[in-house]
């Protein structure tokens, strides 16, 4: 009995040892996954919906194409290595990708310089690169770019084959196409539309097209909406999906209902709707439930030029990261000065009861580059303008904290702060002091237009709590994906 079981123990010491070395020989995929890399089209597009997989997907079928070890379709048209480049929004948005590039790379086959840093992706040369050294895919090389890096990045030599992990501008899909014809390359794109998404159009004409049967220069398309069936991984003793019927209903559930479809189901569109934070409820201005005592504090400041479009926010966060309030604003009612609005500003902190010094975070827009008649507004001349009324050189104001940072914005920021303080409004751990009736304004009505005012005051309070959340000073009640958005 012992001598069995130290059998089955060495033998799955072994099994282990060969899984760490060569991930994909013990690939398991979901029904969604198998038939993606299944697709013998060469263009083909998998939309669909938020969390079902296709990063994981997508890397499997690269690194099977790229070590020509392809189950479901030949890759080459001759033996030989191939290049192939994959491209997506930005580094950031690259990252759950490269996680899983990471996870199933053979790593005795790559070049000993690359690694994978969380949060920054695959690093070791100046140029973001996997060389394959030996191996099946030896010589092989897959290069990495984003949308953001532009045209120039993306053009020059011809690739084998060309992956995009989000939503492609027309013109980065114009500039991959001609990189691809030289040995009549493949083309992979997966996605989900999002409502800050570049114009669709022109693959959905694509995707139309290839089911009316033209089938040269058009797009196949898997789609896949969120479902148990879609997240049960197949071929293990235990065939179940990764998240139970709760857990899904909690992801659908945070997601504001502009952008619901799109998530869940992979909608081209978004659908149009009244108010984004349809959690805002008038029971978030009791004021018994403001954050006090020991708190953070953080002020957020949106630059405007024209009257009612300057807008700042006082914001404390109990010390136990379970409740943000708003406390205060300071809304301009007319033409305001860089003098007036730091006036004003201090005058805010002032009256609740904080010095400048007490803040823990100053969050200031882009500049404003001002309108027809000038009034032009920056974090810099701000900066000057509380020098001059606190009498210190700004050299000594930041070295005591008042520095004012410009929030991280990338595509989809917009939507990702909105749905992390819709989260908080449904989990009532945000509370906002009715004074502060500019903000309730725009929580109540904001509706998506981008050049309303009313943005101007959401994005105020946006600022502070996405850098309270983003510095794990607020912690939200979590959903099964381990964030509220």
């Amino acid at each position: 009995m012992v001598m069995d079981r130290t059998r089955t123990l060495l033998s799955n010491q072994a099994s282990a040892a060969r899984a760490s070395r060569d991930p994909l020989s013990y690939l398991r995929l979901t029904d969604p996954q198998r038939a993606w890399l299944s697709v013998t089209a060469r263009l083909a597009l998998w939309r669909g919906a938020n969390q079902i997989g296709k990063s994981h997907g997508q890397a499997a079928d690269i690194l099977l194409a790229a070590r020509d070890t392809h189950p479901y379709r030949q890759v080459r048209r001759r033996k030989g290595p191939v290049k192939l480049l994959v491209v997506s929004e930005s580094w950031a948005q690259m990252d759950p990708l490269c996680e899983k590039l990471w996870e199933l790379l053979p790593k005795d086959e790559i070049d000993p310089k690359v690694k994978y840093v969380p949060g920054q992706g695959i690093q070791g040369f100046k140029e973001r690169v996997i060389p394959f050294t030996s191996g099946p895919g030896k010589g092989s090389v897959i290069y990495l770019a984003t949308y953001q890096q532009g045209a120039g990045r993306i053009a020059g030599s011809s690739v084998h084959g060309a992956y995009l992990d989000e939503p492609p501008p027309e013109s980065v899909y114009g500039e991959i196409m001609p990189r691809l014809s030289k040995h009549h390359g493949w083309l992979r794109v997966s996605m989900t539309p999002t409502p800050e998404s570049p114009p669709l159009g022109y693959l959905k004409e694509k995707v139309d097209a290839y089911q009316q049967g033209e089938r040269a220069g058009n797009l196949f398309e898997l789609h896949t909406p969120l479902s148990l069936e879609a997240l049960t991984l197949r071929g293990g003793l235990v065939e179940a999906p990764w998240k139970t019927r709760e857990e899904l209903d909690e992801i659908i559930g945070s997601y504001l209902e502009v952008e619901r479809g799109m998530r869940v189901n992979g909608d081209w569109d978004p659908v149009a709707v009244g108010r984004w934070l349809t959690n805002w409820t008038d029971e978030l201005l009791d004021t018994r439930l403001m954050p006090s005592g020991r708190v953070h504090v953080g002020v957020g400041i949106d630059h405007g030029a024209k009257a009612g479009r300057q807008y700042a926010a006082l914001l404390v966060c109990d010390a136990a990261g379970e409740r943000v309030g708003v406390l205060d604003e300071v809304l301009s009612d007319g033409r305001t000065s860089p003098q007036e609005d730091a006036q004003n500003v201090l005058l805010m902190l002032e009256r609740n009861g904080f010095r400048w010094q007490d803040v823990d975070y100053w969050l200031g827009d882009r500049a404003h580059g001002g309108d027809y008649w000038g009034n032009e507004k920056s974090n810099r001349d701000l900066m000057h303008a509380f020098s001059k009324i606190l009498k210190l050189p700004k050299y000594q104001l930041q070295g005591a904290g008042l520095r004012l940072h410009v929030p991280y914005k990338r595509r989809g920021s917009v939507t990702r702060g909105l749905r992390l303080m819709n989260g908080l409004a449904r989990h009532k751990q945000l509370v906002v002091h009715p004074r502060c009736a500019g903000f309730v304004e725009a929580a109540k009505n904001w509706d998506g237009r981008m050049d309303s005012p009313l943005k101007d005051r959401l994005d105020g309070v946006r600022y502070v709590i996405e850098k309270f959340y983003d510095r794990n000073v607020l912690r939200p009640a979590k959903s099964p994906t381990g964030h509220i958005f």
